[in-house]
């Protein structure tokens, strides 16, 4: 079994130690044709913050399915200077004020956030953005990320609200890093802790970010963190011995070109589907409607995927998740690359993916 590390929590404006072992804490398919030229609409929460509040002060949120809870997974591209650290590509800084008012519209519970920098300014942007829900939701959200260092590393992380949920034993899961230790070469590992939600729902939550590429060395690296997900899971019932989990993030499922024979995105997730009957404990990947959660040079993909715990009983078999943003408002059509939408500029390039499941002792 691989060595687990403890994270980092950011809590208001300060970071501190993540919980001890024992202790609770409760702190895509290919572009479809053109759409029209309007792809999302003038009141919607992604056309502008502005927008976005208005939807909030008219309570015009994410429709939420009473008695259940609601994850979300979000790759919000080197948050928040929407570049790597240090890079010499223009700075495309991410909307700080509007993204806490989109993740407020989503009306979820947990987010399991991707591609978060953690320099000194990066760690002030967490902490406006973790007021800015306060404010917004009247919630008292808490932020942990992985252990680990370095002012250009990439973190996945979890950001949740205490007022519905209770989170312990956050954990730096280093199996899911394909060279096999939590930080090397830059890869992510996982972040992961067990949540548990105001009507009963008990469950570990993971944040995962995957190599990225379409070359056989990348499809080799996201093969081996896909292996891995067992490993991250036994590691995680050791500290505390609960069956459900879900694995939430960006799997970059981007196929590869370069292979012999050639491999497809959608024949890179069929790939994982199919294995999923193989995983011990026993794994299923939840379909996502629209299907994409990504644009690049106006085309959509599906990168951002969740998978459960196949005998999770909480989730019916037949259970979809949600893209949500620019994704569900241009059903995945093709955009010109003249004329972004504004949140894929402003906010990320990714799509907010939603997963409700019932909370049960509410049903």
């Amino acid at each position: 079994m691989r060595k687990l590390g403890r994270g980092v929590l950011w809590s208001g404006w300060a970071m501190v130690a993540a919980c001890g072992v024992g202790s609770v804490e409760w702190c895509a398919p290919a572009g479809r044709a053109d759409p029209p030229r309007s792809l999302v609409a003038d009141a919607s929460p992604w056309s502008s913050p502005e927008g976005c509040e208005v939807a909030l002060r008219t309570r015009r949120t994410r429709a939420r399915r009473p008695g259940h809870a609601a994850i979300a997974t979000w790759n919000v591209r080197w948050f928040p200077d929407g570049v790597p650290f240090g890079s010499r590509e223009r700075a495309r800084p991410t909307n700080v004020d509007w993204l806490a008012c989109a993740i407020a519209w989503l009306s979820v519970d947990v987010v399991a956030l991707q591609e978060i920098q953690a320099h000194p300014a990066a760690v002030d942007a967490m902490a406006r953005l973790v007021g800015g829900l306060d404010a917004r939701t009247r919630g008292r959200w808490r932020v942990g990320l992985d252990e680990c260092s370095g002012p250009s590393f990439q973190h996945v992380a979890l950001l949740w609200n205490t007022s519905r949920v209770r989170a312990g034993e956050l954990r730096t899961l280093g199996a899911l890093n394909p060279r096999g230790s939590p930080c090397a070469s830059a890869l992510r590992p996982g972040f992961g802790g067990r949540m548990r939600f105001a009507g009963g729902l008990d469950l570990h939550v993971v944040s995962v970010h995957l190599k990225s590429g379409d070359q056989p060395s990348a499809r080799a690296l996201r093969r081996r963190s896909q292996e891995a997900l067992p490993i991250a899971f036994a590691a995680l019932q050791a500290i505390e011995r609960e069956q459900d989990m879900v694995i939430a993030g960006d799997f970059n499922t981007h196929g590869c070109g370069a292979c012999t024979p050639a491999e497809t995105p959608e024949q890179e997730i069929a790939t994982i589907d199919a294995a999923d009957a193989s995983f011990s404990p026993g794994l299923r990947r939840v379909p996502v409607e629209p299907g994409c959660s990504y644009y690049a040079r106006g085309r959509a993909y599906a990168l951002d995927h969740f998978v459960t715990t196949r005998a999770m009983r909480e989730l019916p078999a037949g259970a979809r998740a949600t893209a949500e943003g620019v994704c569900a408002e241009a059903s995945c059509a093709t955009i010109p690359r003249r004329d972004p939408a504004r949140a894929l500029r402003e906010l990320s390039d990714h799509c907010p993916v939603v997963l409700e499941i019932p909370d049960r002792d509410r049903d």
